[in-house]
């Protein structure tokens, strides 16, 4: 229930900071992208199985699960990080 509760605040914290764009400089950065991509496949994988998961894991089930253009974005994301 922790980690569902603090899934919930990261999506909100985004939601709400819509109007504030100060952050998109840092979402610009190559490395940055790759962390904020996993964290929503380790958000969307806890939301979806009721568990954590490896960053990994979280990944590779997210590639099966998304629309296709997401996946490739992910596997991307993946191999530029090992």
């Amino acid at each position: 229930q922790e980690l569902l509760a603090a899934d919930l605040a990261i999506v909100r914290m985004w939601q709400q900071d819509r109007t504030d764009h100060s952050w998109l400089a840092w979402v610009r950065e190559r490395q940055a992208q790759r962390f904020f991509l996993v964290t929503l496949c380790r958000v969307l994988y806890r939301l979806a199985q009721g568990t954590a998961a490896s960053k990994n894991a979280a990944a590779q089930w997210a590639q099966a699960t998304v629309e296709t253009h997401w996946a490739g974005a992910i596997a991307a994301s993946q191999a530029e990080r090992d």
